[in-house]
């Protein structure tokens, strides 16, 4: 893959790659969060409502955010060291490669 190509092993590709992406995925996600926390604290006709999405985006907004910045280099870490230590067994038949099986 690309960080092979590089010469990096694949625990420093992934901590580079979310060190890159970092600011960015935080920047959005907090002016998400920060833009429908209104509806957290909402008041008068409808505020019941409101609440109760605002609350559910809100929270689920700052969980998804966690995931994206701690899980997903991890998981590729993970995966992609499973598709070292299994010779590349993982990756997805095409098309073509299934049909010429066929024959």
């Amino acid at each position: 893959t690309g960080h092979a190509l590089e010469g990096m092993d694949v625990v420093t590709a992934s901590v580079k790659g979310a060190s890159e992406r970092f600011r960015a995925v935080l920047m959005t996600a907090l002016t998400f969060i920060l833009g429908v926390f209104p509806m957290v604290v909402a008041t008068g006709a409808g505020a019941a409502s409101q609440r109760a999405i605002g609350t559910a985006v809100f929270f689920g907004m700052i969980l998804a955010t966690l995931v994206g910045i701690i899980f997903i280099p991890a998981l590729f870490a993970l995966f992609d060291t499973f598709a070292e230590h299994f010779g590349h067994s993982l990756k997805t038949v095409t098309t073509k490669e299934r049909k010429n099986a066929k024959k």
